[in-house]
């Protein structure tokens, strides 16, 4: 499978000619950008080795927070995107697909449980961000239920990007948290360190088109409030 999936991304970028590599998060904390920033830079070290650094890649981060970013230096990837609310329809269908990747049935139940909701009127963003508390704080049946929310909040906001990019980038080819850990070893790069809840690698959004496209749709301000980093 992963040989496979290889051969369709290297297809793809062979096709367009140029990529771009988005990490997603919705933390907007130093530590965490910090993160995500190496995370985006060892994407690309990725897509390098499958193209022989033939072609120009993208880095970027999506934040799905409101607020102001945070003061972490930017300069080592090329944009700095945030995602200010959600679409109300392609949220529905992002959560959708959050159910066809859940690891569990708790996952799945909370997925649906946070479609209806939507369905009946309630804010996405009041239900995904709840006011947080330390987990010495929490019994167990909460953790539990806080680790499940971390886990469908992650897979929806990987989905939630892809669908969004996609409707920024009409002729892109997307993929959505691109699993890569198994494959370094053949492209000759070292494994890659886990970061927080990274396991062997994966790759958020891997967006294949042509440069201008990518530029053109990341700065489109009716889905992105975007700032290309100096």
């Amino acid at each position: 499978m992963d040989e496979q999936k290889l051969k369709e991304l290297e297809t793809a970028l062979y096709k367009e000619g140029s990529c771009a590599v988005i990490e997603v998060t919705n933390g907007i904390c130093n530590r965490r950008i910090d993160d995500k920033i190496k995370e985006a830079k060892d994407d690309k070290k990725f897509i390098e080795a499958v193209t022989f650094e033939e072609f120009p890649v993208t880095t970027g981060i999506f934040f799905f927070r409101q607020g102001a970013m945070s003061d972490t230096n930017y300069k080592d990837i090329d944009y700095a995107c945030q995602i200010p609310e959600y679409i109300k329809d392609m949220a529905k269908e992002a959560l959708a697909r959050t159910v066809l990747r859940a690891q569990n049935s708790d996952q799945k139940k909370l997925a649906y449980h946070l479609i209806w909701h939507m369905e009946n009127g309630d804010k996405l963003e009041d239900l995904l961000y709840a006011e947080k508390r330390h987990p010495s704080q929490l019994e167990d049946a909460e953790k539990k239920y806080a680790n499940t929310l971390a886990a469908v909040k992650g897979t929806f906001l990987e989905e939630y990007a892809g669908l969004l990019t996609a409707r920024a980038i009409k002729q892109a080819k997307i993929y959505v948290a691109f699993k890569y850990g198994k494959l370094r070893k053949r492209l000759g790069l070292p494994p890659r360190k886990p970061i927080h809840y990274k396991g062997s690698g994966d790759i958020d959004l891997i967006i294949a088109a042509p440069e201008k496209e990518i530029v053109t749709g990341l700065t489109n301000q009716k889905y992105f409030d975007c700032k290309k980093t100096e």
